[in-house]
């Protein structure tokens, strides 16, 4: 990934701002019942694991995992990889001890009404309901062409500054600069994505 044009990676620019109301919105979102997984699959990312770190940061999910043989049911294996997460990580998201997840899981009863047996199939519906999964779209570009209302960019170049200058319509406060247009572009459509993001989990909170 390009590296950010440092001017616009300090605090207080729009794009920080729009990060973390970004975070916040999924903080919310964790503490109002959804899980990780469920999180990315509503904001349309395949990395489920982004979902977790931050999470991780705001101090909603624990640090201190200790190493373990466990590594859940072989047939959710594929599934987790797919999301990015190991099983130790989705345990800890749930707050479940991996020894006992395994076991459970392991039984495949998930007609059981655990706990460990409902966030199973809550997060990997598919694996259980025997059909292929959902198409992995975690690029940011194809993500943003799945919106009904699609993002007006500008990209212009700055004599005075000697920079690249790019913007979005309708969010005035926010331009990224950069001497490289891909980066300047790279920006813009990371946070087209943010915003998208923050406007879905924004309507959970509403119902």
């Amino acid at each position: 990934m390009a590296r950010w044009d440092r001017e616009n990676s300090l605090e207080g620019t729009a794009l920080r701002r729009i990060e973390v109301e970004y975070e916040k919105s999924i903080c919310r979102a964790f503490s109002s019942g959804m899980s990780v997984v469920e999180i990315a699959r509503k904001i349309g990312s395949a990395k489920a694991l982004l979902v977790y770190r931050t999470l991780q940061r705001r101090g909603l999910v624990g640090t201190g995992m200790k190493r373990s043989k466990h590594k859940g049911p072989s047939y959710l294996q594929s599934a987790l990889k797919r999301v990015k997460l190991s099983f130790i990580q989705w345990c800890n998201a749930w707050g479940f001890d991996p020894k006992t997840a395994e076991e459970e899981l392991a039984a495949q009863d998930t007609s059981s009404p655990s706990l460990i047996c409902a966030a199973a199939r809550k997060d990997f519906p598919f694996v259980f309901k025997k059909r292929g999964p959902d198409i992995d779209l975690d690029e940011w570009e194809k993500e943003i062409a799945t919106l009904n209302a699609k993002p007006s960019y500008s990209l212009d170049w700055d004599e005075r500054c000697q920079r690249y200058v790019g913007s979005i319509k309708g969010i005035d406060s926010l331009t990224i600069t950069s001497p490289y247009p891909s980066v300047v572009t790279m920006g813009l459509v990371r946070v087209s994505w943010l915003l998208m993001a923050i406007e879905l989990l924004r309507d959970i909170e509403k119902s």
